[in-house]
C-alpha cells in the first residue's frame, strides 16, 4: 500500500483553516521578531566595532555614510552606503554597514 503526504486545503474544516491562518500568522510574527533581533545585533556589534577604532572616522553626505579607516599595514579603507527599497535614514545603521564594507565584510540580507 502507497502512503501519500499531501495537504490539501479544501479537506479542512473550517476550524482548520482558522488554525492554520492563526499559525500562519504567529509564525510570521516569529520571524519578523528574529529578523529584527538579528539586525539590531548586526548594527550593535558593527558600530561598536567602529567607535572602538583608534583610526576610524565617517562623513554623511545628504543620506550617504561613508567611513575612513586607517590601518599602518593595509592603508587607507573606505566604505560607503546610502539607504535602498524605502528604508528610512538611520545613522548607526549606515556607519555599521559602512565600517563592515571597508573592512571587507559581507552584508547580510537582513540588513
Amino acid at each position: 500500500m502507497k502512503t501519500t503526504n499531501s495537504f490539501s486545503l479544501s479537506h479542512l474544516t473550517d476550524n482548520e483553516l482558522l488554525t492554520l491562518a492563526s499559525n500562519i500568522c504567529e509564525e510570521r510574527q516569529r520571524r519578523e521578531r528574529e529578523r529584527k533581533e538579528r539586525r539590531s545585533k548586526w548594527i550593535y556589534s558593527f558600530h561598536s566595532a567602529f567607535m572602538g577604532h583608534p583610526n576610524a572616522t565617517y562623513k554623511v553626505l545628504g543620506e550617504t555614510v561613508v567611513v575612513s579607516v586607517y590601518d599602518r599595514y593595509t592603508g587607507i579603507h573606505m566604505g560607503a552606503t546610502t539607504p535602498c527599497g524605502g528604508d528610512k535614514f538611520e545613522l548607526s545603521t549606515g556607519i555599521a554597514v559602512a565600517f563592515a564594507k571597508a573592512m571587507g565584510e559581507r552584508i547580510p540580507n537582513y540588513i
